[in-house]
């Protein structure tokens, strides 16, 4: 009994003492270095938890789970884009498709500027183009106010996407 109660007390200093050394302001990020995979962070990062090391991992760990939200928005909206839009066979199921789009792009809020500047900018020419679309086709006109709707829903993230081409043509 007394050797199964030293083996125990042993493993668990032996992993006070890795925990510790883990937790040393500077060792995580040099671990990080590291790893190959943001599983491998991941890992790390729920492994340990501790306040010093989530410190230190946070941005790390902030920045993969935005690139895996990028990711996932760009394929549904590839989905949108390729699949759903073309097998639409005329203007108005198309309309209900893009009605589609722009509730997933409302849907994406916050997280909409992790698309990127261009992306933004292209989405703002697509939907300048549509609502020419729907004042000239009487049939998808009731897509104008979803249209408008979106200049005005994301006026801060287009003046961020926009103004910034801007600035750099004139330098």
């Amino acid at each position: 009994m007394l050797e199964r109660t030293t083996r125990i007390v042993t493993r668990y200093v032996t992993k006070s003492i890795i925990v510790d050394c883990l937790v040393t302001p500077g060792i995580p990020t040099n671990i990080v270095k590291y790893l190959s995979t943001d599983t491998d962070i991941i890992r790390l990062y729920m492994i340990v938890n501790s306040t010093s090391l989530r410190y230190e991992l946070q941005q790390r760990i902030d920045d993969i789970g935005n690139k895996h939200k990028k990711q996932a928005m760009i394929t549904r909206l590839r989905e949108f884009t390729g699949d759903k839009i073309f097998k639409a066979s005329n203007s108005t199921e198309r309309a209900v498709v893009i009605k589609e789009l722009y509730d997933y792009i409302y849907s994406c809020d916050d997280d909409i500027r992790l698309l990127g500047k261009l992306c933004i900018r292209k989405l703002v020419g697509h939907t300048h183009r549509l609502m020419k679309q729907s004042i000239k086709n009487k049939k998808v006109s009731h897509m104008k106010p979803i249209l408008a709707h979106f200049f005005v829903h994301f006026r801060s993230t287009i003046e961020w996407a926009c103004h910034s081409k801007l600035r750099s043509n004139t330098t």
